[in-house]
Order: C-alpha cells, then sequence, then structure tokens
C-alpha cells in the first residue's frame, strides 16, 4: 500500500481521485470529492462530533489493512498475477495488492504529489 493510502486511512479521509479500491465511504473512512470544501467540511465536523464512528472508522481500517493488505495477501496475488500474465489472460485480482488501478495521468498525478506535500 502506498504512502499516500497509509496516510488517509492515518487521517481517515481520502480525496476522490477516482476508483478507489482500498477506502470505502463511512466504512474505513470518508471520500471527499476535493472540489467541494463543503464536503470535507461536513465529514470532519461529523468525525470531530462522534466518538463511536471515529472507532469504527479506526477498527475497519485496520482490519482492512490487516487483512487484505498484508504480506501473505500480496504473495499469493503476486503468483496469480504472473499466472494471468504467463497465460495472456486479464488479471482476476479485484481488490488489494496486484489489482488492476486506474491510470492517473501525468498532469493529475502532479497536483495529487503537491498537494500530498502540504
Amino acid at each position: 500500500m502506498g504512502d499516500v493510502d497509509k496516510k488517509a486511512f492515518n487521517e481517515y479521509f481520502k480525496s476522490y481521485t477516482g476508483k478507489t479500491i482500498t477506502i470505502n465511504d463511512n466504512y474505513n473512512g470518508f471520500i471527499y470529492e476535493s472540489s467541494k470544501q463543503t464536503d470535507l467540511n461536513d465529514k470532519v465536523i461529523a468525525a470531530a462530533k462522534d466518538t463511536q464512528l471515529r472507532k469504527r472508522l479506526a477498527i475497519n481500517a485496520f482490519r482492512t489493512i490487516n487483512d487484505l493488505w498484508n504480506a501473505e495477501v500480496a504473495a499469493r496475488n503476486f503468483i496469480t498475477l504472473c499466472e494471468d500474465l504467463l497465460g495472456k489472460r486479464s488479471s482476476c485480482i479485484g481488490v488489494g495488492p496486484c489489482s488492476v488501478a486506474d491510470a492517473i495521468s501525468q498532469g493529475k498525478m502532479y497536483s495529487i504529489t503537491q498537494h500530498d506535500r502540504d
């Protein structure tokens, strides 16, 4: 899992930049539309006011990392991916390590990395 997703899990939030495979809105974090400041504000306020919500998000985020994004799953998925590539098949891994990710345009990637530095 990349540093951006780990940081998002730690903060319970992720900016919506397309398909996300690790954060499920209101389950293990929040997804907000980056162009809508009020969307982020509403979710920050909700999390600040609700201790149980923060605990639930934290527990579910931990479980997602622990159960899905671990070395055993990564190794198993890597073997599956190699077998798919050697067999000239499309990858059958839906989520987790080695799953297909959406392409991010170069310009958008630059804005994402700049945002993470702030």
